[in-house]
């Protein structure tokens, strides 16, 4: 039996070849080398190799492993449906696309399924204080999100055609995060997808929301989703919350 110093040179000698020649991960090599993948991150540092980023990592597994829509191309049709989505603009669903989505998403759980989900939320309860629970709240309200919804990015692209000086993603007293905010004003703008907000508890939360709103001297408009989609959301823009970015700069001189 080889002493383990003499096993470990041999593992290091083939190391830099599995990695950079074969282009294996810290995880395949630990398999073939039969040791812990904490162990190849380890040497492949005493070797002075860089480990790999995750954008390169992903490249080499779709090399492996290519897309199943390889090969294929979007209709002039569809790439323009993609485009307009992309741009936040409205693509109009055919009515049976809007029934199976809307078929799909409400479609309710089985009783095994809600069991289970019973039975996890059971063993979770109690294991987090109240103080924990109110901390890791605040911290998700003050995280800014890098994307937007589709309605969102709509509203959005609006207010900035009216020069209306808003707050994106605005964090209402630790309690709340509502959509766009115009600080001149007191208006908080909220935009309201149909799906969701047609949930009971979800209607129960915006109540919430839109009392606490009042309660610290905010106005709530909610536009919902049909009406953003249609364009009719932007006459009420237009004619109650004109609020310039010129008003911003009286204010500050």
């Amino acid at each position: 039996m080889k002493p383990m110093k003499e096993l470990k040179l041999q593992m290091l000698d083939r190391l830099p070849e599995l990695y950079l020649g074969q282009k294996l991960s810290g995880v395949e090599i630990s398999r073939i080398l039969n040791v812990a993948d904490t162990n190849i991150y380890k040497w492949l540092g005493l070797l002075g190799i860089p480990r790999r980023s995750q954008s390169e990592a992903m490249k080499i597994i779709w090399a492996k492993q290519p897309h199943s829509f390889l090969g294929r191309h979007h209709s002039e049709k569809t790439k323009h449906k993609i485009s307009l989505v992309k741009k936040g603009k409205c693509v109009e669903w055919s009515e049976q696309h809007r029934t199976r989505f809307i078929d799909a998403v409400s479609k309710p759980h089985s009783l095994e399924h809600r069991r289970k989900i019973g039975n996890a939320n059971r063993r979770r309860k109690g294991k987090l204080s109240q103080e924990t629970i109110m901390k890791i709240r605040i911290a998700r309200l003050r995280q800014v999100f890098p994307s937007k919804t589709r309605i969102e990015n709509i509203v959005e692209e609006e207010l900035k055609k009216l020069s209306i000086a808003y707050e994106p993603q605005f964090n209402l007293g630790d309690k709340f995060l509502c959509d766009f905010a115009i600080p001149l004003k007191k208006i908080l703008i909220e935009c309201d997808g149909d799906y969701w907000h047609s949930r009971e508890d979800v209607q129960a939360r915006d109540r919430a929301k839109d009392a606490y709103a009042r309660k610290c001297g905010w106005q709530v408009i909610r536009l919902k989703e049909r009406d953003i989609l249609s364009g009719a959301f932007r006459q009420n823009l237009a004619k109650n919350i004109a609020c310039p970015y010129k008003e911003v700069a009286e204010l500050l001189t």
